[in-house]
């Protein structure tokens, strides 16, 4: 039990080492980050358990997980980043279930429930199991089509994409619990006109010619023509067919997208009224969104309101302040430039970008949130602003390309793990005004051959080169650098 933190029955963190964990009877939820970079290959849920959080488990090495029946809530990216997870059991009747839940796991991954195995099929199952093992059953019954109604939202156009091989009479079925816009429905149709899903294809049709008329297609045809001649201007009513949104002080707050282009344009003004903000999971998982622009006078970003999102490109405006947690985690961005006037970055806000190469920070910014750029796995350099007082734990991690890093030279708190697995860095310089290098700072970046100390003051922490066989300390003389060099055998240089 020592290895566990436990509060009113939620396991807030598992602190152990251990490969095979047993969860204790009378937990009740499993919490936020519990079991974060631990080393769990295997862990018995018990049936105590009703609720695993967000991001739960990041553990690389875990392989297998049955989660019991006692389970009806999954939180958003509770396995992100299980990367040898290969086998998954569900429980039956789950009320709620998060996007991303098997975001960055094995592409070979089998998830088992009722006593069927389904695979990842077109990358799309993960953000849709919650109706996944629906698609088989002969009939629905009243709470089975709440439940698809639920949780299809706006992706009715990949709802069909859950069907294994050419089974008409399961897409007959799934079309007949939902409501698809004419727009998808069109994508959808050109989709599986190939030839090869002929049942499928014959189902859409039906569904197409029972649902809309003529003259609604033609409408529709007139009024996408008109947007992109740029011929009209967009009225109340038209911002609500593209947008959900609410106001709020007589400002405009962004609560989703329901368009299906692959250019998104926030407008600056809506009824007149300013648009401020994006709200929390505005448009996350939209992968058919790969062009955002918005507008000046937005302030805020939201938690995970682009996240899993196919943006490649984006302009941040100056008026950004802050960026919630999980903002464009999973997004394919190449490059970010964070705008002056931002000061803080929410926790996982690029975690999984793993495309991106060149992050510009200003010197505005005071907070970075822990985890921020985890797994960022093309990120080469980053210049860390003066300004800066505190940098999240693990905020670099498992960056495996990082090779360049400037600190800033101010009392910023930095947190634990900040460059564990950075395996490309091979040297860095540690300013005089930072107090405190805290535990496994450097763990596992096994290339890591000289740190200097420019202050005499600069605390470290446990295990800060831990997996780090050949490094070097500079410091000046009768530093407390060069008394942990002494008192932990590591090569100690005077400078």
């Amino acid at each position: 039990m020592s290895d566990f933190v436990i509060e009113n029955g939620v396991l807030i963190k598992y602190t152990g080492k251990d490969e095979n964990v047993v969860i204790p009877e009378g937990v009740t939820t499993i919490g936020f980050t519990a079991f974060i970079d631990s080393n769990l290959i295997t862990v018995s849920i018990p049936q105590s358990v009703s609720k695993i959080e967000a991001c739960a488990f990041s553990c690389s090495n875990l392989e297998e997980i049955k989660i019991p029946e006692s389970v009806t809530e999954i939180g958003e990216r509770a396995f992100i980043n299980c990367k040898n997870l290969k086998r998954v059991f569900l429980p039956s009747h789950l009320e709620a279930f998060g996007k991303e839940v098997f975001e960055n796991c094995s592409k070979m991954l089998e998830i088992h429930c009722n006593g069927k195995t389904f695979g990842i099929l077109d990358g799309e199952t993960k953000d849709n199991l919650a109706i996944l093992w629906l698609t088989d059953r002969a009939t629905f019954d009243k709470d089975q089509v709440a439940a698809i109604e639920k949780y299809i939202g706006r992706t009715g156009k990949r709802l069909i994409l859950l069907i294994s091989g050419d089974n008409g009479e399961a897409a007959s079925k799934l079309l007949s619990c939902c409501k698809i816009k004419l727009e998808d429905l069109d994508i959808l149709i050109s989709k599986y006109n190939d030839g090869k899903y002929s049942g499928i294809l014959a189902a859409l049709l039906d569904y197409k010619n029972r649902c809309y008329s003529v003259q609604e297609e033609e409408a529709l045809a007139k009024e996408k023509l008109e947007k992109d001649l740029g011929i009209k201007e967009l009225t109340l009513s038209d911002f609500k067919k593209i947008f959900k949104f609410k106001e709020a002080d007589g400002a405009i707050c962004i609560n989703g997208y329901k368009g299906n282009d692959s250019f998104v344009e926030i407008p600056a003004f809506i009824d007149g009224k300013p648009v401020k903000s994006i709200h929390d999971k505005a448009l996350q998982g939209l992968k058919e969104v790969t062009t955002i622009i918005l507008p000046e006078g937005i302030t805020d970003i939201g938690k995970n309101a682009f996240s899993g999102c196919g943006i490649t490109d984006i302009t941040l405006p100056g008026s950004i302040e802050t960026i919630g947690n999980g903002a464009f985690s999973g997004c394919a961005l190449e490059r970010i430039e964070i705008p002056n006037n931002t000061i803080s970055l929410g926790w996982y806000v690029f975690n999984g970008c793993d495309l991106l190469k060149e992050v510009i920070l200003p010197e505005s910014l005071q907070e970075i949130g822990c985890y921020a750029f985890l797994f960022c796995e093309a990120l080469e350099n980053i210049v860390l602003p003066n300004g800066i007082k505190k940098i999240g734990t693990e905020a670099f991690a498992n960056c495996c390309n990082l090779a360049n890093v400037i600190l800033p030279d101010s009392p910023a708190k930095i947190g634990n793990g900040i460059f564990t697995n950075c395996e490309k860095l091979e040297e860095i310089v540690i300013p005089k005004n930072i107090k405190l290098l805290d535990s496994y700072a450097f763990s596992g970046c096994n290339k890591l051959k000289k740190v200097t100390f420019k202050g005499t003051k600069t605390k470290i922490g446990t295990n800060i080169f831990s997996s780090c066989s050949d490094v070097e300390i500079h410091a000046p003389a009768g530093s407390y650098a060069e008394t942990y060099a002494k008192e932990n055998n590591i090569p100690f240089v005077a400078e």
